[in-house]
């Protein structure tokens, strides 16, 4: 099992990072934060489905064939799926020429909008060239994203700022924005990886639940964030992302309160009854937490990638895998030693420490990739 697991990870590694890259390379600046929510929503309804599908199998189906061993029914059900996805690739997915076309027309997109924007910055009040002043590809500011791409408005007086900046140090700002950006992520990777593995891990142990009843709650409450991202997508039409953003992180680390022993004395206390746990608490942290967090992570790649330019996509998508491995890889075994060692408290104390510093990684990169601040995109 130990084998599969390594040897499964190794394309779905090359898998992620070409993925990754190609949303950006293939997404109008307009959208690319419209984009990223939707990968997010596939990545949570495909991981949440994992658990329901296989706690399905192992209650239902694996009584059926008592000859087998059950560790066949789930194997079976993942080959079923993985051929299942084959199909939907090669139906769904656009020829490799299609998608050349697609990935010239957003680079010319971007290079077309970035002339404009220097042009202006420089006091260029000449007549561009017919390409730029009257092509459509211009595209329109993204909603609330951090990088502008609307030509920009001639109206009042331009007085350009001389500046001694160079490109070396141009380049040194963007990186040192794009790492905060890594850290926020790192540190919201941290967060869901443990929430998931804890979670079932505390209803085990501490209230006695069935693996099966745990893969069942663990998956619903992944999937939770196909309607949350429903709604934000009706939302995103009178609030920008960076707003949305903002709130669903703090209401994020609010809910890490839920985890505290505290909120559980309340609970209790509140409403009695024989046999009470804090279990419901629990659950209620990951059902919100989770698709809140998945949603921020969702805006702030599309950030990212808006802010970086497709000409570091590939590394950036590369960097974002090895942290996304990384973080899951550690969170998941150090939840479980945390509850271990100190109880729900100490595991509650590392998520709400965690989820205060996503909040402020997150806030220091937003507020320094703003135009004026940091200057990323084409070269």
């Amino acid at each position: 099992m130990l084998s599969a697991r390594v040897i499964s990870g190794i394309p779905l590694g090359i898998l992620w990072v070409v993925g990754h890259a190609m949303v950006a390379k293939v997404t109008r600046p307009s959208l690319v934060v419209h984009g990223y929510l939707l990968y997010n929503v596939a990545f949570c309804v495909g991981t949440g489905l994992g658990p329901i599908v296989s706690s399905f199998s192992l209650r239902y189906i694996a009584p059926q064939l008592p000859s087998l061993d059950h560790n066949v029914v789930p194997a079976a059900m993942l080959c079923i799926a993985h051929l299942g996805i084959l199909v939907l690739c090669w139906c769904l997915l656009p020829s490799v020429e299609e998608t050349v076309r697609e990935e010239k027309m957003v680079e010319d997109i971007r290079r077309l909008a970035t002339l404009a924007a220097v042009s202006f910055r420089k006091g260029d009040m000449r007549t561009g060239p017919k390409a730029v002043k009257d092509c459509d590809v211009l595209e329109s500011e993204t909603n609330g994203s951090t990088r502008h791409y609307q030509r920009a408005s001639f109206r009042g007086t331009v007085r350009p700022v001389p500046t001694q900046i160079t490109e070396k140090d141009k380049e040194f700002r963007v990186l040192g924005v794009l790492r905060i950006y890594i850290m926020a992520e790192t540190l919201l990777l941290f967060s869901t990886g443990a929430s998931e593995s804890a979670t079932l891990y505390a209803l085990q142990v501490d209230y006695h639940w069935s693996p099966m009843d745990g893969g069942y709650i663990i998956g619903l409450c992944l999937c939770g964030y196909a309607p949350l991202a429903l709604m934000v997508q009706w939302l995103r039409r009178c609030i920008s992302d960076a707003a949305i953003l903002a709130n669903s992180l703090v209401l994020a680390a609010a809910m890490t309160w839920l985890l505290h022993p505290g909120a559980c004395a309340w609970f209790e206390r509140k409403w009695p009854a024989p046999g009470r746990t804090c279990a419901p608490l629990i659950i209620a942290f990951d059902a919100l937490a989770w698709p809140l967090i998945s949603l921020v992570r969702g805006i702030l790649e599309g950030f990212l990638y808006d802010f970086a330019g497709i000409a570091r996509a590939n590394h950036l998508s590369a960097a974002l895998t090895v942290v996304t491995s990384l973080a899951y890889a550690v969170s998941s075994p150090l939840a479980r030693w945390f509850i271990t060692s100190g109880g729900v408290t100490r595991y509650a104390l590392v998520q709400i420490v965690t989820n205060g510093l996503a909040v402020v990684a997150c806030g220091i990169a937003v507020t320094l990739s703003r135009p004026g601040h940091a200057a990323g995109g084409q070269h």
